[in-house]
Protein backbone atom coordinates (compact mmCIF):
# COMPACT_ATOMS: atom_id res chain seq x y z
CA UNK A 1 0.00 0.00 0.00
CA UNK A 2 1.41 3.17 -0.82
CA UNK A 3 1.93 5.99 1.47
CA UNK A 4 -0.61 8.61 2.62
CA UNK A 5 0.93 11.39 0.88
CA UNK A 6 1.90 10.08 -2.29
CA UNK A 7 -0.13 11.14 -5.23
CA UNK A 8 -1.07 8.07 -6.81
CA UNK A 9 -2.66 7.82 -10.79
CA UNK A 10 -5.83 6.96 -11.36
CA UNK A 11 -4.60 3.77 -12.60
CA UNK A 12 -2.75 3.33 -9.40
CA UNK A 13 -5.54 4.27 -7.39
CA UNK A 14 -7.38 1.54 -9.32
CA UNK A 15 -4.52 -0.60 -8.63
CA UNK A 16 -3.82 -0.26 -4.88
CA UNK A 17 -7.87 -0.32 -4.70
CA UNK A 18 -7.86 -4.34 -6.60
CA UNK A 19 -5.26 -5.05 -3.98
CA UNK A 20 -7.10 -4.49 -1.12
CA UNK A 21 -9.87 -6.36 -3.04
CA UNK A 22 -7.64 -9.62 -3.95
CA UNK A 23 -6.42 -9.48 0.07
CA UNK A 24 -10.20 -9.85 1.11
CA UNK A 25 -9.56 -6.93 3.33
CA UNK A 26 -12.51 -5.32 5.71
CA UNK A 27 -12.44 -1.47 6.08
CA UNK A 28 -12.71 2.16 4.49
CA UNK A 29 -10.23 3.08 1.52
CA UNK A 30 -10.74 7.35 1.21
CA UNK A 31 -9.03 8.71 -1.87
CA UNK A 32 -8.60 12.64 -1.63
CA UNK A 33 -8.51 13.27 -5.06
CA UNK A 34 -6.43 16.08 -7.17
CA UNK A 35 -9.35 17.39 -7.86
CA UNK A 36 -10.68 18.62 -4.24
CA UNK A 37 -12.71 15.04 -4.45
CA UNK A 38 -13.36 12.61 -1.69
CA UNK A 39 -14.26 8.66 -2.95
CA UNK A 40 -14.82 6.69 -0.03
CA UNK A 41 -14.93 2.82 -1.03
CA UNK A 42 -16.35 0.54 1.94
CA UNK A 43 -14.78 -3.13 2.01
CA UNK A 44 -16.02 -6.41 3.48
CA UNK A 45 -13.92 -9.38 2.99
CA UNK A 46 -12.66 -7.98 -0.31
CA UNK A 47 -16.05 -6.97 -1.49
CA UNK A 48 -17.05 -3.39 -2.12
CA UNK A 49 -19.83 -2.59 -0.45
CA UNK A 50 -20.49 0.98 -0.73
CA UNK A 51 -18.97 3.81 -3.13
CA UNK A 52 -19.82 7.53 -2.99
CA UNK A 53 -18.29 10.38 -3.84
CA UNK A 54 -19.55 13.82 -2.86
CA UNK A 55 -23.65 13.40 -2.54
CA UNK A 56 -23.35 10.61 -5.16
CA UNK A 57 -23.41 6.97 -4.44
CA UNK A 58 -23.43 3.46 -5.66
CA UNK A 59 -23.89 3.60 -9.45
CA UNK A 60 -24.44 7.11 -9.92
CA UNK A 61 -21.36 7.50 -8.39
CA UNK A 62 -18.73 5.34 -11.05
CA UNK A 63 -18.77 8.36 -13.35
CA UNK A 64 -17.70 10.65 -10.91
CA UNK A 65 -14.99 8.12 -9.88
CA UNK A 66 -13.86 7.88 -13.44
CA UNK A 67 -13.56 11.15 -13.92
CA UNK A 68 -10.40 11.01 -11.25
CA UNK A 69 -6.75 11.90 -12.22
CA UNK A 70 -4.79 11.83 -9.17
CA UNK A 71 -4.47 11.18 -5.80
CA UNK A 72 -3.77 10.23 -2.33
CA UNK A 73 -4.90 6.65 -0.79
CA UNK A 74 -6.06 5.92 2.87
CA UNK A 75 -7.55 2.56 4.20
CA UNK A 76 -8.50 2.17 7.67
CA UNK A 77 -8.98 -1.50 8.68
CA UNK A 78 -12.49 -2.08 10.55
CA UNK A 79 -15.94 -3.38 10.35
CA UNK A 80 -18.08 -2.63 7.27
CA UNK A 81 -21.81 -1.99 7.40
CA UNK A 82 -23.47 -3.33 4.56
CA UNK A 83 -26.03 -0.69 3.08
CA UNK A 84 -29.04 -0.17 0.87
CA UNK A 85 -26.17 0.91 -2.21
CA UNK A 86 -24.47 -2.04 -1.88
CA UNK A 87 -27.69 -3.63 -3.37
CA UNK A 88 -26.78 -1.22 -6.59
CA UNK A 89 -23.19 -1.90 -7.28
CA UNK A 90 -22.73 -4.77 -9.69
CA UNK A 91 -20.25 -7.33 -8.10
CA UNK A 92 -16.53 -6.23 -7.08
CA UNK A 93 -14.64 -7.77 -10.29
CA UNK A 94 -17.60 -5.68 -12.68
CA UNK A 95 -17.17 -2.47 -10.53
CA UNK A 96 -13.74 -2.32 -10.67
CA UNK A 97 -13.98 -3.31 -14.58
CA UNK A 98 -16.34 -0.20 -15.05
CA UNK A 99 -13.95 1.90 -13.46
CA UNK A 100 -11.37 1.13 -15.23
CA UNK A 101 -10.05 -2.11 -15.67
CA UNK A 102 -8.54 -5.57 -14.59
CA UNK A 103 -7.02 -4.16 -11.96
CA UNK A 104 -6.53 -7.35 -8.92
CA UNK A 105 -10.02 -9.02 -8.82
CA UNK A 106 -10.28 -11.50 -11.40
CA UNK A 107 -12.01 -11.46 -15.13
CA UNK A 108 -15.22 -13.86 -14.79
CA UNK A 109 -14.47 -17.03 -15.66
CA UNK A 110 -14.37 -16.86 -19.83
CA UNK A 111 -14.15 -13.06 -20.27
CA UNK A 112 -13.25 -12.61 -23.71
CA UNK A 113 -13.04 -8.92 -23.70
CA UNK A 114 -10.72 -6.56 -21.98
CA UNK A 115 -11.85 -3.96 -19.70
CA UNK A 116 -10.10 -1.32 -21.94
CA UNK A 117 -12.73 -2.23 -25.00
CA UNK A 118 -15.59 -2.00 -22.78
CA UNK A 119 -13.94 1.47 -21.76
CA UNK A 120 -13.64 2.55 -25.39
CA UNK A 121 -17.06 1.54 -26.79
CA UNK A 122 -18.41 3.52 -23.66
CA UNK A 123 -16.52 6.36 -24.67
CA UNK A 124 -17.92 6.23 -28.41
CA UNK A 125 -21.27 6.49 -26.87
CA UNK A 126 -20.80 8.92 -25.00
CA UNK A 127 -19.33 10.70 -27.54
CA UNK A 128 -22.92 10.49 -29.93
CA UNK A 129 -25.16 11.02 -26.17
CA UNK A 130 -23.07 13.13 -24.35
CA UNK A 131 -22.76 11.98 -20.45
CA UNK A 132 -25.91 10.04 -20.09
CA UNK A 133 -24.08 7.54 -22.50
CA UNK A 134 -22.01 6.10 -18.74
CA UNK A 135 -25.40 5.55 -17.81
CA UNK A 136 -26.68 3.80 -20.60
CA UNK A 137 -23.76 1.63 -21.62
CA UNK A 138 -23.60 0.70 -17.72
CA UNK A 139 -27.38 -0.46 -17.87
CA UNK A 140 -26.60 -2.37 -21.06
CA UNK A 141 -23.52 -4.30 -19.43
CA UNK A 142 -25.08 -4.85 -15.86
CA UNK A 143 -28.58 -6.03 -17.88
CA UNK A 144 -26.39 -8.85 -20.27
CA UNK A 145 -25.38 -11.77 -18.32
CA UNK A 146 -22.68 -12.56 -20.56
CA UNK A 147 -21.81 -8.69 -21.54
CA UNK A 148 -17.88 -9.78 -21.77
CA UNK A 149 -18.22 -11.98 -24.39
CA UNK A 150 -18.42 -10.79 -27.73
CA UNK A 151 -21.95 -12.09 -28.59
CA UNK A 152 -22.80 -10.47 -25.27
CA UNK A 153 -21.29 -7.44 -26.01
CA UNK A 154 -22.24 -7.21 -29.92
CA UNK A 155 -26.22 -7.36 -27.93
CA UNK A 156 -25.66 -4.59 -25.66
CA UNK A 157 -23.85 -2.40 -28.47
CA UNK A 158 -27.19 -2.90 -30.38
CA UNK A 159 -29.52 -2.28 -27.61
CA UNK A 160 -27.23 0.81 -26.51
CA UNK A 161 -27.43 2.27 -30.21
CA UNK A 162 -31.11 2.15 -29.85
CA UNK A 163 -30.95 4.92 -27.21
CA UNK A 164 -29.26 7.63 -29.77
CA UNK A 165 -32.08 8.17 -31.84
CA UNK A 166 -30.71 10.00 -34.50
CA UNK A 167 -30.21 7.11 -37.59
CA UNK A 168 -26.49 8.53 -38.55
CA UNK A 169 -25.28 8.51 -35.50
CA UNK A 170 -26.75 5.08 -34.91
CA UNK A 171 -24.70 3.91 -37.51
CA UNK A 172 -21.62 5.54 -36.53
CA UNK A 173 -21.49 4.17 -32.96
CA UNK A 174 -22.27 0.68 -34.21
CA UNK A 175 -19.18 0.94 -36.75
CA UNK A 176 -16.76 2.35 -34.27
CA UNK A 177 -18.19 -0.10 -31.36
CA UNK A 178 -18.20 -3.42 -33.70
CA UNK A 179 -14.72 -1.87 -34.91
CA UNK A 180 -13.62 -2.00 -31.18
CA UNK A 181 -14.73 -5.34 -30.33
CA UNK A 182 -13.00 -7.35 -33.24
CA UNK A 183 -9.96 -5.27 -32.34
CA UNK A 184 -9.97 -6.31 -28.74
Amino acid sequence: MAADDTLLSYKQLLQELGQLCTRKQTGTALIATQENMLVRVILDRGRIISLTVGSKSGQDAIPLVRAVKAGRLRFSEGGATVTREAEALPPTDKLLQLLGGNVGAPAPAGAAVGAAVLTQIEDALIEHLGPMGSLIWREQLNAAADARTPAGLARAIEAAAKQIGDPGKIQRFKEQALKLLKSG
